[in-house]
């Protein structure tokens, strides 16, 4: 009885506060971010790491293809003693607000609200603070990071260090290789891209644009065989169709603002450890393309920056055949066991 009582004060000396997963509703300006906190098991205060999404509207759980990445980051972080939240993007799950109205600069207030709110009812369980940015994502916490000094680090996944413009660029010359597009074809597509930025920027030259797609839409038809084209009865209209969903869009405030945005402003703002992973067969991303632009970056800089370019690892950090992302879906829901190990020994280092 004696021994039960004995180790039973011990489980309490060691996890003096209990385990807790919670929901909570914060408030940013006149929206409200709904998200996860799990405080791991600890009587001391645990670091705490803030987990941002990438592209698209995403639920708190960042879920790709029913792989919830951000519910198994959480359940890692919480095993080593680390605190995380993780939260829906606008218009999404919890969060209200319209999500493509939503540009950088809100994103980046909302982690804010966050870091406020968190700090505000929490600190007495919370030693440090993490922002980890998942692509898109890490250009948010990399602004935030830039703003707010009780940010105390940096965790970039797989997060663009190029301007979204370049970034689409790479994606695009990629895949239409991969289409067996020649040179000729890609080149032109490239053309058609840059004045498609011009035209964000300066928000002119919005009907040549459109001119200019129909026509490149119409060459492409037209490269066709017979049997292909005959069953596209009003390519124009197609085509006019189709400038309507692909281009279009970047006239939203968020496109508009991640796509005129050079990561790097901020990055050269920062005073505080960067942590940097990268897949080594990315192809949303880049991995030596954007490591090397970050090492310079921290090299300028006199940065505390560690990079990591992880073997065989697509954009979801899966172990992957191609790294494309229709192959995302037939790949075990379950990251490369190097990556989630990274990221904790650095937390735990700094």
């Amino acid at each position: 009885m004696r021994i039960l009582i004995y180790l039973l004060a011990l489980m309490y000396a060691s996890y003096g506060q209990a385990q807790t997963s919670e929901d909570l509703l914060i408030i940013s300006d006149d929206d409200t971010i709904g998200g996860t906190l799990v405080l791991p098991a600890t009587s001391i205060p645990a670091p705490l790491v803030i987990l941002s999404s990438g592209s698209g509207a995403q639920d708190r759980d960042e879920t790709i293809n029913r792989f919830k990445l951000f519910q198994l980051m959480a359940d890692t972080l919480r095993m080593h003693d680390i605190a995380s939240f993780r939260y829906d993007d606008r218009g999404v799950g919890s969060s209200n607000g319209d999500f493509l109205n939503t540009s950088l600069s809100d994103m980046s207030e909302d982690l804010i609200s966050i870091v406020e709110e968190l700090t505000s009812k929490y600190g007495h369980r919370i030693s440090e603070i993490y922002v980890l940015g998942h692509s898109q994502g890490g250009i948010i916490s990399a602004r935030a990071a830039s703003m707010d000094r009780r940010i105390t680090g940096l965790i970039l996944m797989a997060s663009p260090i190029y301007p979204l413009s370049e970034v689409i660029n790479d994606q695009v010359s990629l895949i239409q290789g991969k289409m067996g597009k020649s040179e000729e074809q890609i080149a032109r597509t490239l053309e058609f891209q840059e004045k498609a930025y011009q035209a964000l920027e300066t928000d002119e030259g919005w009907d040549d644009l459109e001119r200019d797609f129909v026509k490149l839409f119409m060459t492409e038809i037209n490269a066709l065989p017979e049997a292909q084209r005959s069953m596209i009865p009003n390519p124009e209209e197609m085509a006019k169709s189709q400038y309507n969903q692909q281009v279009l869009p970047m006239k939203s405030p968020q496109m508009k603002s991640l796509i005129l945005h050079d990561p790097a402003l901020d990055l050269e703002k920062i005073e505080l450890p960067v942590l940097a992973l990268f897949g080594e067969k990315d192809t949303q991303v880049f991995a030596s393309k954007n490591s090397e632009r970050l090492h310079k970056i921290c090299d300028e800089n006199t940065l505390d920056c560690e990079i990591h370019i992880l073997e065989n690892a697509n954009h979801l950090f899966q172990k992957a055949d191609t790294g494309m992302v229709t192959e995302y879906s037939s790949l075990q829901q379950a990251f490369l066991p190097a990556f989630m190990s990274v990221i904790v020994q650095w937390i735990k280092a700094n």
